[in-house]
């Protein structure tokens, strides 16, 4: 039972033959005047007037409480409580019906609920003032000094007269004037004495600090708020301060460089680009990658990588690593783990049985071609990874890009489309690309070939997300708010895995980089390279199973009327200039 409804059973036992809801609000005003909320005087009179008379009508019916005095209670009734002495009824009134009637009926008094409008909002401003005064400054105040701080003071003293005028001024535009000003006015020297007992050692100084410190903390709140930006459909679409800051610091970079990146208004974020080295500022290039990259770490869960790390912990010869593989297939209940030991067993063999060659391992071999190398040592692992961590289906082979041929279609580009040495596909009936692989052979590399296939792989993710969010809004489908295409490139024996979205501009990210061990001896090399491969699978399902839920919504007609505009505006892909891969060149910092 709440303080409320003991209060009004208290005050129904004692003043039961004359009670009067006026008269207990009276009586606990002090109840009311804790009760602080936006509602008007007369709601908070209804809801109290609910409160007593629901109480009062269940005491009444109250078989504990309620005695009969020989008559039947349809006549005359005793109105005898519990330790109160029965009085007969004598008149209508009288009678728990009468009383109840007599209760509902009752109109509250203006001058009590002006009275308690009047505490309630001096209460209110003596917080706010508290709290500009006393919390936000607490640091502040804690200081010893000798002088007064007369400024607060005065803040304090003049809002003081101003709720006094407003209360008198209240007051005698009632009917009644019942409040007295000369409690009020005790009160507020109360409050003001002891104010200044606490504020004896405050400075001007120290008030300017506080003022300092408040005027900082709206400037990075302010700094902090979202902004605004265009998605791919000329809608708007929110984006940390940090984000937007990369966005007016991308213009500046292209207005400044002309590359197959800014040609194309591909935002490259990958920590080594000139964009990043040059054109940023690290606090910004953090925040962001903080907001891509916290989900994404959380992926490929501590438990794997800890397993990883202890399979790995020990050199062993091709005889024992073959009994650890065996040991794979024991029984395993955690999910993940179950899945991961599975794909160990099925790609380890590969490497291991090379490694045991020694010197005739082809991982070795510097003559290794780029076909034998990608067939044999990157896309069984990726196709693998795909199949087990997100049911994506992964074709290898020297293909032309779909996405890449409806561009230079659309856009009357000549030349052939753009190829890929391997792509995956949605698992939708349309099967769209929504990633593509880049490689080269392991040893002899040019550097030419690392620029070319990076800057082919942003093209082939620019195509991709273009000709998706295409041929979707074509087919009145809503898409998802953060479609990604993903780019995987193997130079040398290094394997990069990035993505593409679209925020403001086409956004491209490095997700992770491993290395590909080449005999037992670097066999450490394993957790890192099962993490990069697993994590770039689990995104790419996870955007998959995104895209498959929104795709069972479809845009109204007006919408779509909209988005189909917007699509006339979408940036493509310009052609290369001699028509191949070698000419995509860009500078490279590090």
């Amino acid at each position: 039972m709440s303080a409320i409804d003991i209060a009004i059973e208290s005050y129904l036992k004692i003043h039961y033959e004359r009670c009067s809801l006026n008269d207990f609000l009276q009586k606990n005003a002090s109840l009311v005047n804790e009760e602080f909320d936006d509602r008007t005087w007369y709601n908070k009179f209804s809801i109290w007037k609910n409160r007593f008379f629901t109480k009062a009508k269940q005491m009444i019916s109250d078989e504990g409480l309620i005695k009969k005095n020989g008559v039947s209670s349809s006549s005359s009734m005793s109105c005898t409580y519990a330790g109160v002495v029965p009085v007969k009824c004598r008149d209508v009134k009288d009678t728990p019906a009468g009383l109840l009637l007599q209760l509902q009926n009752e109109e509250p008094r203006i001058c009590f609920w002006k009275e308690v409008e009047h505490v309630q909002s001096v209460k209110s401003k003596q917080l706010k003032l508290k709290r500009k005064v006393d919390i936000t400054s607490v640091d502040i105040f804690d200081k010893s000094t000798s002088q007064q701080g007369n400024e607060i003071l005065n803040l304090y003293n003049d809002m003081s007269c101003e709720m006094i005028k407003k209360h008198s001024d209240e007051m005698n535009s009632s009917s009644s004037k019942e409040v007295s000003m000369k409690s009020n006015t005790m009160y507020y020297g109360q409050s003001n004495s002891n104010l200044k007992r606490s504020l004896d050692r405050i400075t001007k100084d120290d008030f300017k600090n506080v003022e300092n410190q408040i005027n900082y903390k709206k400037k990075k709140e302010n700094e902090n708020m979202d902004k605004c930006v265009k998605n791919l459909l000329n809608e708007k679409q929110k984006c940390s301060k940090s984000m937007s800051n990369l966005i007016d610091n991308f213009q500046k970079y292209c207005a400044d460089t002309k590359n197959e990146m800014t040609s194309n208004e591909i935002m490259d974020l990958k920590p080594t680009s000139e964009f990043v080295m040059r054109y940023t500022e690290e606090v910004d290039h953090i925040q962001v990658l903080k907001e891509v990259f916290e989900p994404v770490d959380k992926l490929f869960p501590d438990k794997g990588f800890y397993f990883l790390s202890e399979f790995f912990s020990e050199g062993c010869n091709y005889q024992k690593w073959q009994d650890k593989l065996e040991t794979l297939l024991l029984p395993e209940e955690d999910p993940f783990l179950r899945k991961l030991k599975r794909f160990m067993f099925e790609i380890l063999p590969i490497f291991f049985d090379v490694f045991e060659q020694l010197h005739d391992n082809p991982l070795k071999d510097h003559e290794m071609l780029e076909d034998e190398f990608m067939n044999t040592y990157i896309h069984p692992v990726l196709k693998k990874a795909l199949a087990h961590f997100s049911g994506i289906r992964y074709v290898s082979g020297n293909k032309a890009i779909d996405a890449s041929y409806y561009r230079k279609l659309i856009m009357n580009q000549k030349g052939n489309a753009d190829r890929s040495d391997g792509i995956a596909y949605t698992t939708n009936e349309k099967h769209y690309e929504f990633c593509v692989t880049e490689g080269s052979k392991p040893y002899n590399v040019d550097f030419d070939k690392e620029i070319a296939d990076y800057i082919q792989n942003a093209r082939a993710g620019k195509d991709m997300l273009n000709f998706v969010v295409i041929s979707e809004v074509k087919s009145k489908r809503v898409l998802p708010e953060n479609f990604r295409v993903y780019m995987v490139q193997s130079y040398g024996l290094n394997l990069s895995f990035y993505f593409m979205d679209f925020l403001g501009t086409y956004r491209l990210f490095e997700v992770e980089s491993c290395e590909l061990p080449t005999d037992f001896i670097g066999v450490n090399l394993f957790p890192f390279f099962f993490r990069a491969i697993i994590t770039w699978a689990l995104m790419i399902g996870e955007t998959d199973s995104e895209f498959q839920r929104t795709r069972n919504k479809r845009n109204s007609r007006y919408s779509n009327a909209h988005n189909l505009r917007a699509l006339s505006e979408i940036n493509h892909n310009q052609p290369r200039k001699d028509g191949t891969k070698k000419s995509l060149k860009m500078n490279k910092i590090i």
